[in-house]
């Protein structure tokens, strides 16, 4: 069998060891110099320099610019850093890091239960486990998890498969898969520490490792779906879903129980697709987008059975704002103009499409442009459009930017051609531009509007969602972003255009608050 060589640095590293050894240095004590070192070992500044810099990252020694090299003290977890960062790059990683605690977590049970004797740390434990789950805190709840499991390791009385085993669940919760999976399990997790520490008072060895075996094993189950909790996908910056995504995340930090943040997306029919690919674990859209998608018509090429409503959200009104010197007085004289239709992915385009089609106006009569409201704005401002339909709760930041800048002319829609579109979609509405929502308009203006809903993946943990409801409606009054009045968001609305089904954890809520029957 051919031996494989060491590195000359790890023969300078060696040789760099047995001289501390021989002159007894201990921690804190400094190295002879660079170049005495250099010229005793027979070797180049260089080479010695990787000698010292492989102890350095092991940290048996430590480099102090300005004072020199001294020997440190090396922990256990020092030595099991690097293996961290070769695990993180394998794909079967988490699989094999449970493989570890298979082997070693019911021995480390069955140690401590032939030791027997009573532990008040872990009955601790257990208590404030009991309490992160009954506040549906997660976060607390894998922290004490992770303290529970490390305490049995130490208290079993071997540092080293401490440290392995400390090293092995950093790794495996530094994702959120085996969060979420602890998560849908909190009430079996608490029970099994209870058993545990029941066994291992009563020096029950084989009962102890019998349940600590079967608590790794409900560890192996994949979580229904890896979903993206930070997430809430919202639409184009400056646009309406984009202001209410923002303020919405607000809340959720404040009260949810949850760290999120808004991601700026297509609009309505993308958040569908991001949520429903677990890509985020809130997104709001339509109610008529929910329901296609979850039927899987037209936009959609398939079924979306994985979305669920959380609640209604507030209205959105079709905005048509056009230039006044490009002579477009009303929806019949868009022929051969260049309109902006809203973001692909967004359900603007949609209806912006039925609209024309309705007032005989067909594609390749006009010129259409996808854009995002923001970009939008800045092409009409550059007089490269000559009308945008925007679906909204106002005219928010954009149009008024832009209204400072160009005069422009909001359209309305005459009933004798809304009606007929309204017959053919029946989850849109003729809704009023109010003529209060903003000091620019001097009437009120007549359009076409589509409620909204909040959504999220079916996977996501009841809990989680329950605590998130509440969040939304027990706080409704905070919600405040530019044109919406946040009673919108709350008890009375919660159920307002739902076309899709509810999340079991929002169902809860609202079974609790009795806006559902039983």
């Amino acid at each position: 069998m051919k031996i494989k060589r060491k590195r000359f640095s790890e023969e300078i590293a060696e040789a760099i060891q047995h001289k501390i050894s021989e002159l007894g240095l201990q921690e804190g004590d400094k190295l002879p110099s660079h170049a005495s070192l250099a010229k005793e070992l027979n070797v180049s500044i260089p080479s010695l320099r990787e000698g010292l810099q492989m102890l350095t990252t092991l940290g048996v020694l430590k480099i102090n610019h300005g004072v020199g090299t001294t020997v440190a003290k090396p922990s256990v977890s020092d030595y099991f850093q690097i293996l961290n960062s070769l695990l993180n790059s394998k794909p079967r990683a988490r699989e094999e890091c449970l493989e570890v605690r298979r082997q070693l977590e019911p021995w480390i049970a069955g140690k401590l239960a032939k030791k027997g004797g009573s532990y008040p740390h872990l009955q601790d434990s257990i208590k404030r486990l009991e309490e992160a789950a009954a506040d549906h805190d997660i976060e607390a709840f894998i922290n004490e998890y992770l303290t529970f499991h490390g305490r049995l390791c130490r208290l079993a009385g071997n540092s080293v498969i401490a440290e392995i085993l400390n090293l092995v669940n950093r790794l495996l919760f530094s994702g959120k898969d085996l969060e979420v999976l602890v998560s849908e399990h909190t009430s079996d997790v608490i029970e099994h520490c209870r058993q545990l520490l029941k066994a291992i008072e009563k020096q029950d060895r084989n009962k102890a490792e019998e349940i600590m075996t079967a608590h790794v094993a409900l560890l192996v189950q994949r979580p229904r779906m890896s979903i993206v909790y930070d997430t809430f996908s919202t639409g184009s910056i400056g646009g309406s879903f984009y202001s209410a995504g923002r303020e919405l995340c607000r809340i959720l930090n404040r009260y949810g129980g949850i760290s999120i943040e808004s991601e700026p997306s297509g609009g309505g029919i993308e958040n569908v697709e991001l949520t429903s690919e677990g890509k985020a674990i809130l997104g709001l859209t339509q109610s008529d987008v929910a329901y296609h998608a979850f039927q899987g018509v037209a936009p959609f090429f398939k079924p979306h059975k994985q979305i669920r409503a959380v609640c209604g959200a507030h209205n959105l009104d079709l905005w048509i704002v056009a230039r006044k010197n490009s002579g477009i007085v009303n929806i019949f004289d868009l022929q051969g103009k260049r309109i902006a239709m809203g973001a692909t992915g967004g359900e603007s385009v949609i209806i912006a499409k039925a609209l024309l089609e309705a007032h005989g106006i067909h594609e390749g009569d006009y010129r259409p442009f996808y854009l995002s409201i923001s970009n939008a704005v800045h092409s009409m401002r550059n007089s490269e459009i000559d009308l945008i339909f925007y679906l909204s709760n106002g005219p928010g930041s954009a149009l008024a930017e832009l209204f400072e800048e160009v005069e422009i002319r909001i359209l309305g829609i005459d009933s004798r051609y809304l009606n007929p579109i309204l017959k053919n979609h029946p989850y849109w509405k003729q809704s009023t531009i109010k003529q209060n929502i903003w000091s620019e308009l001097d009437h009120d203006i007549h359009t076409l509007g589509t409620p909204t809903l909040l959504i999220t993946h079916q996977d996501v943990p009841d809990k989680l969602i329950r605590k998130i409801t509440a969040a939304i409606m027990e706080h409704a009054a905070e919600i405040n972003f530019e044109y919406i009045d946040g009673s919108k968001y709350g008890i009375e609305s919660a159920l307002r255009g739902i076309t899709i089904p509810l999340h079991p954890g929002a169902e809860e809520y609202y079974r609790e608050r009795g806006l559902i029957d039983d």
